[in-house]
């Protein structure tokens, strides 16, 4: 795993802050509670992974090659022809 931008891993540190001040109360809807604060701590890692440009690599002996070509009427016939060639 690789990061792009590591120095954004310090929100991390905000986690703890979002768990207690999301934290379920006794009740009828702690387990609601509890979903929700789950969730979003869940959505903020996402978010704090992704400023951080999380990037994880995988060695591969396969290659792949995507071509593109410009088959649109504003492209003459001839270089048409030569992207085809």
């Amino acid at each position: 795993m690789h990061f792009t931008t590591p120095i954004l891993l310090l929100l991390l540190i905000f986690l703890p802050i979002i768990i207690m001040i999301g934290r379920p109360v006794r009740g009828p809807a702690r387990k609601r509670e509890t979903i929700a604060l789950v969730l979003r701590v869940i959505i903020a890692l996402c978010v704090i992974l992704a400023l951080a440009g999380v990037e994880i690599a995988r060695a591969s002996d396969q290659l792949a090659v995507v071509f593109l070509i410009d088959d649109s009427d504003s492209m003459s016939s001839e270089a048409k022809g030569l992207a085809l060639d």
